[in-house]
């Protein structure tokens, strides 16, 4: 992808494959939370992302059950990356396979070639104004719940310094 150098000049302590499975997780759980009609499936959402799965599932309630079984993912590229003054949109298009279907007797004895695209961001504001952030130990990756003059894990006893963590969220997934 020629959107991954930028990527990774942004943010040199996360590898590429990490944002990937991100990209990857977003879409099961988008897929998990329209099948189980259970927003708490979704991963990471913005509010833009669980709202367009209310919108989905509304839209579906006359025709039932959307179901997506046997999701086999292909090809994954990162095909768009905007850094906006401390907003990023990274913009991933996935390719996959899987049975969809409402009811029992559409399904396909093949499965359907689908391919989505999917914005997970980076500082994107929350509606009230707030920007999620994390504290993780770098060493065993437990939560650090007081930040300050504590400079050391409670779990692993690994020294750390502070730093600020804007989450990246699921934004949008559209089918194209």
């Amino acid at each position: 992808s020629i959107h991954k150098p930028k990527f990774q000049k942004d943010f040199p302590d996360m590898s590429y494959a990490q944002i990937e499975t991100m990209a990857k997780n977003a879409l099961t759980g988008y897929l998990t939370a329209i099948e189980e009609q259970d927003v708490s499936k979704l991963y990471e959402p913005s509010l833009n992302l669980t709202q367009q799965v209310y919108d989905r599932l509304t839209d579906n309630a006359s025709r039932g059950v959307e179901h997506f079984d046997n999701v086999k993912i292909h090809r994954i590229a990162l095909a768009n990356y905007i850094n906006s003054g401390g907003v990023v949109d990274a913009v991933f298009e996935i390719s996959f396979e899987c049975y969809h279907f409402f009811d029992e007797s559409e399904k396909l004895n093949a499965p359907n070639q689908l391919a989505c695209s999917i914005v997970l961001n980076h500082g994107k504001a929350l509606a009230d104004g707030a920007v999620i952030e994390g504290h993780n130990c770098p060493n065993c990756g437990a939560p650090i719940s007081a930040i300050g003059n504590k400079k050391v894990c409670e779990y692993c006893g690994s020294g750390f310094s502070t730093i600020d963590i804007k989450v990246w969220l699921a934004d949008s997934v559209k089918f194209i």
